[in-house]
């Protein structure tokens, strides 16, 4: 296409007149790659109307045109091949006016003494010839740098994977390999996460008392804290991907987490170091992590459609992988007893397991999704007893301990609560956080409630008045995806999208903690038992 004709009707946000750059990066980062595609489609039929001339006129030299992959203009031919497109700024017409010639009626058979010789027998005298035959696979770059059995274990680099996500882009490549970054400062901001240290930071800058307390981290020590006035205590490292998910022990001292390094870990909060090896079995990011009430065992659920229950003293699978879902597993959560596990999925279901045994079956639950509702199920028979519709999308529902009420998280902010059994609201939502809310917790003896946002922050709220405890728990400068609190009562952690987890000591509000149900993106958004 011409940049006259083509640049203007492809680059409307980014053209003059159009809004800032860094709030067009954000627009346009917002769309899916599946959905560019569509509306590519429709602007690249526009570009070659526009361009109609110019393309006759090459068409008539034996240029040979295409509209890109898929009809899609040379967007989508770049993401999948890195090449393969021409944005015109003279040399077509140079072409169309014979001033630069072409031959374009047959491949190449061989090099001749003068030139080149051609299958149909034709022959091109020449002084130079540069063969411009577009990229190789990128990993062939790296043959020179891996060792084989590395190398063999690369992912595909660039195109879209089957969820329209760019294959291996600011994402992890496979292997022990990090990122593939050969994108430009706009990917590195608003596409997807590139994977940092891996490491679970409880450092939060600009408070005081921040030095003594680096300091207390090198021994080991976690420093204690009055609610309100938070310090940091110590890091650790151990992932080479963002932390997803994570859940405490009971003993308030050993924590799970869950990576996009396709791992779990366990965790020393006390002694500051990792509890053995990494849980090997997933084939990519796990989402979501949740420990039996006895502590023996951990469910985790990720990107590869499949939950594993771990036998937490061994490290190795209690059953085969459970395989039902057929998109992300979002969210998992065991029963009281731990006789049940309920996973969500981005492919709209609910399943119930009976923990014991692998097998799948029913229980009571409740379910929020993005469809704006929270639907509460019966035990034996599935039947749907009660629905509650929202304003806005469901990102994390929780029951209260006595089972009365449901409370959900949503994406205009808030907090709601609503009784179980008629449907209504309870009281005024909470209000206070600036973005989407992710996921909370709720406390067994219910009197408080955590919350994490976008807006950086995670949260302390009174379930009785509804009003925020203490001040905020910010993150510097990423959203907060998960919280969880300990069983005595001490701890809050909450994990951001940078792969870090601050813990905070929140002080006699609880003896208890809550397993955290993690948010589900775009499908069913969260469950609880």
């Amino acid at each position: 296409m011409t940049t006259k004709e083509g640049m203007p009707r492809f680059m409307t946000i980014f053209w003059e007149g159009g809004p800032p750059t860094d709030i067009a990066d954000r627009v346009n980062a917002s769309y899916p790659y599946l959905l560019l595609k569509l509306m590519h489609q429709r602007v690249t039929k526009d570009i070659a109307q526009a361009d109609k001339e110019l393309l006759d006129g090459l068409r008539k030299r034996g240029f040979k045109t295409n509209l890109g992959d898929d009809d899609a203009g040379f967007l989508l031919t770049a993401l999948n091949g890195g090449g393969g497109y021409y944005l015109d700024v003279g040399a077509s017409q140079m072409i169309i006016d014979g001033k630069i010639k072409l031959k374009s009626d047959g491949p190449i058979l061989r090099f001749t003494q003068t030139g080149l010789l051609f299958e149909d027998g034709s022959t091109l005298d020449a002084d130079v010839v540069v063969f411009a035959t577009g990229y190789a696979d990128a990993r062939h770059s790296y043959r020179a740098l891996l060792s084989e059995s590395l190398h063999d274990k690369l992912c595909p680099i660039w195109g879209l994977d089957k969820e329209g996500e760019l294959n291996s882009i600011w994402r992890e490549v496979g292997g022990r390999a990090k990122t593939g970054n050969s994108m430009d400062m706009y990917e590195s901001l608003h596409t997807r996460p590139c994977t940092v240290d891996g490491s679970i930071s409880h450092k939060v800058s600009g408070v005081p008392g921040s030095d003594t307390a680096a300091s207390n981290a090198l021994s080991g020590q976690i420093a204690q804290i009055m609610l309100g006035q938070p310090t940091p205590a110590h890091i650790m490292r151990g992932h080479t991907g963002a932390v997803w998910a994570s859940a405490f022990f009971k003993d308030g001292r050993r924590v799970v987490t869950g990576s996009r390094n396709h791992t779990l870990r366990i965790w020393d909060v006390d002694k500051g170091t990792l509890v053995g090896g990494p849980f090997e079995g997933h084939e990519n990011c796990v989402r979501s992590v949740a420990i039996s009430p006895d502590d023996k065992r951990i469910a985790s659920g990720g990107d590869d459609q499949t939950i594993i229950i771990w036998d937490v003293e061994t490290k190795q699978k209690v059953f085969s992988l459970l395989v039902k879902h057929t998109g992300r597993v979002r969210s998992v959560c065991f029963s009281p007893s731990g006789k049940r596990l309920a996973s969500g999925s981005n492919d709209f279901k609910v399943v119930i397991w009976d923990a014991e045994t692998g097998a799948s079956r029913w229980t009571k639950l409740a379910s929020g999704s993005l469809d704006r509702t929270i639907k509460v199920w019966r035990t034996d028979n599935a039947e749907l007893i009660l629905q509650i519709a929202h304003q806005d999308g469901v990102r994390s529902v929780v029951w209260s301990p006595d089972g009365q009420q449901v409370v959900p998280a949503l994406n205009d902010a808030t907090v709601n609560f609503w009784n179980s059994s008629s449907g209504y609201r309870i009281g005024q939502p909470c209000t206070g956080h600036t973005d989407t809310i992710y996921s909370l917790a709720i406390s067994p003896d219910g009197t408080f409630i955590a919350t994490a946002s976008a807006d950086n922050t995670a949260r302390l709220w009174s379930t009785k008045s509804h009003q925020q405890l203490g001040q905020s728990l910010k993150h510097t400068t990423t959203r907060v995806y998960c919280v969880a609190t300990s069983y005595d009562g001490e701890l809050l952690m909450s994990g951001d999208y940078s792969a870090k987890v601050q813990f905070w000591s929140i002080g006699p509000l609880s003896r208890h903690s809550y397993l955290l149900v993690r948010g589900i993106i775009m499908t069913l958004d969260c469950l609880t038992l």
